[in-house]
């Protein structure tokens, strides 16, 4: 992970938590909404969390700077009583997920959480719906994959315009053999003999 060099520029309406927390469950329900909808705005920057388990419905979150092992992120996929879904970042700055499982959470790039400069190490996705994911910055290794992706696009490196452009993302020995797969692209020189694939998925890459 590279040095805090930079600070996100909160909202004035964001709640943020520091240092280390603690569980055994978080589910942000102490917080008010903000004006005009029904999610709690919230931020995890420089945060440490050992087995805690993170209730995402009705929160915007995004988190920074932070280390997180063996914990579980929930989201029930359900939208809001406005028509709004949880959303947020896993990692507006860089921060990384050890032996985590993410259970029902709608990775979406716009309406959705998004991975951000993420590194997964050893998580598990189960039920989770990926559904217009770009994922520019992330590192996914050794993480096991249930569910659907569709319309996705995961990169090797991190193109011009995004903020670790130039980044070699490492994309290494995951399990995407329960996944059913439509109009998925792998980019910029994923290794595609490095993962394990559903039974005849041949993947989409530049090459």
């Amino acid at each position: 992970m590279r040095s805090r060099h930079s600070r996100p520029n909160w909202s004035p309406t964001t709640t943020i938590f520091k240092g280390v927390i603690k569980g055994p469950v978080m589910d942000f329900k102490s917080i008010p909404p903000k004006v005009g909808s029904p999610l709690r705005n919230c931020a995890l920057s420089e945060a440490r969390a050992r087995q805690v388990e993170f209730d995402l419905d009705e929160v915007h979150l995004s988190i920074s700077w932070s280390a997180f092992d063996g914990c579980t992120f929930r989201q029930r996929l359900k939208r809001s009583y406005d028509g709004t879904w949880p959303q947020g970042s896993f990692a507006i700055e860089p921060t990384i997920y050890r032996k985590c499982t993410f259970i029902g959470i709608r990775f979406q790039t716009l309406g959705g959480f998004s991975a951000g400069q993420a590194r997964f190490e050893d998580c598990e996705f189960k039920g989770c719906r990926f559904d217009g994911l770009f994922s520019h910055c992330a590192d996914w290794v050794r993480c096991t994959f249930h569910g659907a992706m569709s319309g996705c696009v995961f990169y090797g490196s991190a193109p011009s315009g995004q903020p670790c452009a130039g980044k070699v993302n490492e994309i290494l020995g995951n399990d995407f053999t329960d996944v059913r797969f439509t109009n998925v692209g792998w980019r910029r020189g994923i290794d595609v003999d490095a993962q394990r694939w559903p039974t005849g998925y041949v993947p989409d890459t530049d090459f």
